[in-house]
């Protein structure tokens, strides 16, 4: 039993893994994932920097921060979940493999959940939150006006042959 960090999650499992140096004999023991949560963390502080730099009331804020981060913490539970098979399915080896087999998971799906709720989830939830609770205001910035201002008309030449 290894000791760990107090932020880092472990998991108990009853996958069995042969823990022996390559050509002695067979040792097995149980394979205990661990987890930092904290690499899917990002994502919050993200979050509550984009809605406190947004120029809205404060009580929209506190709405905007009620509704991200429960979904966000949600996100996060993926990405540890998904981390966890991983390790328990496919970096236990051969005998993870047959463990996931066993009980009905396919090794590629774990993989793609994994990646996904690794590479996607975290940078991509707080962005199209904010996105989705401040759409009035992205569109304010975006709005264009019908007129231009004059250094930004463009000057069209005239047609071939009347210049």
């Amino acid at each position: 039993m290894l000791e760990h960090l107090p932020y880092l999650m472990q998991l108990s499992t009853s996958v069995m893994v042969d823990v022996a140096e390559p050509g002695a004999a067979p040792r097995f023991g149980l394979i205990e994932p661990t987890v930092n949560p904290m690499v899917y963390g990002y994502a919050l502080p993200l979050f509550a920097g984009l809605v406190l730099a947004t120029p809205v009331s404060a009580r929209r804020r506190m709405a905007q921060l009620a509704v991200g981060i429960p979904l966000i913490w949600i996100a996060q539970a993926f990405g540890v979940v998904s981390e966890s098979l991983k390790i328990a399915v496919i970096d236990a080896g051969p005998l993870g493999s047959e463990a996931a087999s066993r009980a009905g998971l396919s090794i590629n799906l774990v993989a793609l959940c994994y990646q996904f709720g690794y590479l996607v989830l975290p940078s991509l939830v707080p962005a199209v939150l904010w996105i989705a609770c401040n759409r009035t205001f992205i569109e304010l910035l975006i709005r264009r006006d019908t007129v231009e201002p004059v250094a930004a008309r463009r000057v069209e030449a005239p047609p071939d042959g009347d210049g």
